[in-house]
C-alpha cells in the first residue's frame, strides 16, 4: 500500500502542474475552451491523487513495521501527497482573496 501512495503522490504532481494549462494562452493573448477543461480536470485529478496518497499513506504506516521499506515508501507517498494538495488548495485560496472571486 505504501507503493501506492507513492505513484499516487507522483501522478498528483503532473496533473497539478496541468492546471497551469491556462498560462501561456493568457501571456499569448487568446483564451481557448479546451484550456479551462484541462484546468479543471488537472485541478480535480490533482485533488484525488494528493488524498488518495495520504489516505493510502496514512494506512500504510499504520500496517507496516518501523524501519520497512514499505513505511518508508508510504511516509513519502504521504508526504507527496500534502505537497500536492498544498499546492493545489493554497494558490486558489490566495487568488480568490486578492480577486474576490473564484478563479475558476
Amino acid at each position: 500500500m505504501g507503493t501506492q501512495a507513492f505513484a499516487c503522490g507522483i501522478a498528483g504532481l503532473p496533473l497539478w502542474l496541468l492546471s497551469y494549462a491556462w498560462l501561456p494562452f493568457a501571456l499569448l493573448g487568446r483564451e481557448a475552451d479546451f484550456a479551462w477543461y484541462a484546468v479543471v480536470v488537472g485541478e480535480i485529478g490533482a485533488l484525488a491523487a494528493g488524498t488518495l496518497a495520504v489516505s493510502l499513506g496514512l494506512v500504510a504506516r499504520r500496517r507496516s513495521v518501523p524501519g520497512e521499506p514499505e513505511r518508508r515508501r508510504a511516509t513519502r507517498g504521504l508526504a507527496l501527497g500534502a505537497v500536492v494538495l498544498t499546492l493545489v488548495v493554497v494558490p486558489n485560496i490566495v487568488g480568490m482573496l486578492l480577486i474576490g472571486r473564484p478563479v475558476l
